[in-house]
């Protein structure tokens, strides 16, 4: 998705939110989806996407974590530094109200190259503040270009979503693709995903004590 200037903030629609809702409504009907994870609470499915050459995935999970200490573990771009073995660097580059401009460089193993992804956020907080919904999405523009020695990630799409369950608890629903670049066999690319989740649960709940024993 090509955009410039302030039109970068003015592509991700209320309508995007509502289907995200109905996702997040609807059980996961396991005969168009493959299990490929399912332990700890946590579940990760994918399924095939026509035409594409790489996979659409759901997780599904909780945390014993507060729902707006959630939110900003996966938010805060100068904590996931601090968290996140595997990010680089990641900061927002504008905001425009509900929107944010995001550059993000990640780490991948070697002999891989590293990704770099230039991405548009919005949140959107529900009246009651128990729910909160992300939508990220890789966007093109011409004053961010690829960095040398990175790939550029250009297909990216993530639908989250927050719930509170009570006082210390928070479920999430994410639905995600993505076309890292390369020639990865996507075998190779659902084993790591299986594999990191674990990594990925213990750091997760590491910077929510990070940020709940932090001064207020």
């Amino acid at each position: 998705m090509s955009i410039s200037g302030d039109n970068s903030f003015v592509i991700i629609n209320d309508s995007e939110f509502n289907t995200l809702q109905n996702l997040v409504a609807t059980p996961i009907n396991e005969s168009q989806w493959e299990k490929i994870y399912d332990k700890t609470g946590h579940r990760i499915f994918k399924q095939d996407i026509p035409g594409k050459n790489y996979n659409r995935y759901c997780t599904i999970g909780s945390f014993p974590i507060r729902l707006q200490t959630l939110y900003r573990v996966f938010t805060d771009c100068s904590l996931r530094k601090q968290w996140d073995e595997y990010t680089i660097d990641t900061r927002i580059v504008r905001q425009s109200q509900e929107h944010e401009l995001i550059y993000w460089t990640y780490k991948f193993p070697f002999p891989m190259s590293n990704r770099d992804y230039v991405l548009t956020r919005r949140t959107k907080i529900n009246e009651n503040e128990t729910e909160i919904s992300i939508i990220m999405k890789a966007v093109t523009i011409a004053d961010l270009p690829e960095k040398k020695d990175f790939v550029r990630v250009v297909e990216y799409e993530q639908y989250l979503n927050f719930k509170r369950i009570n006082d210390i608890d928070t479920e999430y629903f994410c639905i995600s693709s993505f076309d890292i670049g390369g020639t990865i066999p996507s075998f190779i690319i659902n084993w790591a995903l299986s594999k990191g989740v674990a990594q990925f649960i213990k750091q997760t709940i590491e910077a929510a004590n990070i940020i709940e024993r932090a001064p207020k």
